[in-house]
């Protein structure tokens, strides 16, 4: 399963056609290079939502809205895509959507490990959690965070050969 891709015009394309409808197009991928190609999909509409999803860990009254949602069925695998931005790491948005995922083999989160540990306690083992060394934000590297072009360099750790210092 994957949880979440923002992407409105898929969210659109799969409202247009229904639950049990196919679209095809290209997922994800649209907003900057950092996050890899898009990829072609041929997938079945499996569900679709517009509620507010509770935030993990919060008050029962905390929501996140992240727009329209459409689950889809691309070869067998499961996505989550959302209109709108999604925080995950702190909610377990397959639960809210009543989406068991206790059969599957692999879940593929965005977000930071830690939190997911937390959100995923006593449905996914302890250590089977892998951060994944990519580009953007939630790598655990900073120096593959973006582009830094408003900052005093050289600086540590975005360059190499700089001592840590504190100012």
């Amino acid at each position: 399963g994957v949880c979440t891709m923002r992407d409105p015009q898929i969210v659109e394309k799969a409202y247009e056609v229904g639950v049990g409808g196919n679209i095809r197009g290209m997922l994800g991928g649209k907003v900057d290079d950092l996050h890899g190609e898009p990829i072609e999909i041929n997938a079945t509409v499996k569900m679709l939502d517009d509620r507010e999803i509770p935030v993990a860990g919060a008050d029962s009254t905390s929501r996140q809205n992240v727009g329209r949602i459409a689950v889809i069925d691309h070869d067998g695998i499961t996505i989550v895509v959302t209109e709108a931005k999604a925080a995950t790491e702190l909610m377990n948005i397959f639960k809210c959507l009543n989406i068991d995922i206790t059969g599957y083999k692999a879940l593929l989160l965005k977000g930071f490990n830690k939190a997911y540990e937390e959100v995923y306690e006593g449905i996914v083992p302890t250590g089977h959690f892998l951060i994944p060394d990519s580009l953007g934000i939630t790598s655990p590297d900073v120096r593959k965070a973006g582009h830094f072009t408003k900052i005093r360099r050289p600086v540590y750790p975005l360059d190499e050969n700089v001592a840590f210092r504190y100012e």
